[in-house]
Order: structure tokens, then C-alpha cells, then sequence
């Protein structure tokens, strides 16, 4: 059994907490949402700006969604171990689609306000540390980011952290305006596209409930609370 100092075990909780908070409310602009695959496999992050303003008040938060990323990548990538060990079972030249480590990320930035930019401008940090996580200290490929209907505030926010970006992360972001149709053809059809997105049946895929797996894997993956 693990032994956590009041000051870990305060923090675990409240991590539990806020995500159990985000379940309960807004789940499809919850932070970022794991989709499924696309039609070459590829594992679907998708994203809206509108989640700035219903769920981001301080830095407090920001950090609740930094760890939260992690969480939400630690599971798919058990999924794809998952499914990486029941295709070796049935042949090595067998290996299905679940078991690639690639990854893309669709953000829809419409709903990114004012406020937002203001906010985000305050977090810089968190953006530059999703991005490591996503370039470099995940085991992950990053292949595409996918910015559909960035608004003026949203670019506003992007001419000033660009220049904190990795150069990997700024070679991958692609502004498409409203191009629907980019964005099918990155998926590969509708029914590989997200439900966020207009004609999209992709539904956002549930973890689960387990509240008891959720507070194990939170003290599992963090053993200290030392990422933010």
C-alpha cells in the first residue's frame, strides 16, 4: 500500500474531484475527449475553445487539466497494448489497427472568447506544457492538429505563443477556417469524424465510471505530484 504525505493525498483527492465535477457537467467540451479511430487508425484527441470559458477560472484548474491530459493518454495507450497483445496471440503479421501509437488532435476553436485569451495568456505555461507532453514525453506520434474555425481571439492567442512552441508542434498545426470537408478528409469519412463536429458519429468513448480505478490510477501514474 502506498503511503502518501497529507499534502499528496489532499492533492489526489482533489484531482479526483475535479474530474468526477467535469462528468457531471458539459462532458462533450470537457477538457480534452478521446474519440476512437480514424479510418488509418489513428487515435482521434478532439478539443473545443469553448471549454476555456465553462470550466478554466485559475491556475488551479489548469493544472487539474494538465494532469488530466496525462490520465486520459495513459489509458489509450493501455488500450493499445491491449491491443497489441491479443494480435500476437493470433499472429505477429496480425496486428490490427488498435495498435498503432499514432495520434491526432482536432480542436474547434469557435467558441474561444475573451475571456479565454485572457486567461490563456496568464497559463502560458500549461500550453507549453501540453505540448512537450504531446511532442516529446508521451510515448505517442503526433501526426496532425487540426485548428477548425479559429476565431480572431483564438489566433490573437496563437501569434503570441507560437514562438514558445517546438518547432515538431508548430510543423503539425494546420489552420483550416471552416473547412468541414478538411477535416473529413483527414478522418477518412463522417463516421470516423467526432460527434463535435457537424455530421460527425463519432461519440466520445467512456472510460468508464469506476470511481475506485480512477483514484487508483491517479496514485498509480502520480506517485507525487510533481508535473505542474
Amino acid at each position: 500500500e502506498k503511503i502518501l504525505n497529507k499534502d499528496h493525498k489532499e492533492f489526489v483527492q482533489a484531482l479526483f474531484n475535479w474530474m468526477m465535477d467535469l462528468k457531471k457537467r458539459d462532458v462533450e467540451s470537457s477538457n480534452m475527449n478521446y474519440y476512437g479511430q480514424d479510418v488509418n487508425g489513428r487515435h482521434i484527441l478532439a478539443f473545443q475553445g469553448s471549454f476555456i470559458d465553462k470550466f478554466m477560472e485559475g491556475r488551479q484548474d489548469f493544472v487539474y487539466a494538465a494532469y488530466g491530459t496525462v490520465l486520459l493518454l495513459e489509458l489509450i495507450l493501455r488500450k493499445v497494448e491491449e491491443g497489441n497483445a491479443e494480435s500476437q496471440e493470433v499472429s505477429d503479421s496480425d496486428l490490427t489497427k488498435n495498435c498503432k501509437n499514432e495520434f491526432i488532435v482536432l480542436e474547434d476553436q469557435g467558441g474561444f472568447s475573451l475571456k479565454a485569451l485572457s486567461t490563456m495568456q496568464s497559463n502560458r505555461w500549461f500550453i507549453k506544457t501540453i505540448s512537450s507532453l504531446l511532442i516529446g514525453s508521451a510515448p505517442i506520434r503526433l501526426q496532425k492538429i487540426l485548428m477548425f474555425n479559429a476565431n480572431k481571439f483564438f489566433r490573437a492567442l496563437y501569434a503570441i505563443i507560437k514562438v514558445f512552441l517546438p518547432k515538431k508542434m508548430k510543423d503539425r498545426v494546420e489552420f483550416i477556417g471552416y473547412d468541414l470537408d478538411r477535416v473529413v478528409e483527414i478522418t477518412g469519412g463522417f463516421d470516423f469524424t467526432p460527434v463535435i463536429f457537424e455530421g460527425g458519429k463519432l461519440a466520445r468513448v467512456d472510460f468508464g465510471d469506476d470511481v475506485e480505478k480512477l483514484e487508483e490510477l491517479i496514485l498509480e501514474v502520480f506517485p507525487s505530484s510533481k508535473l505542474c
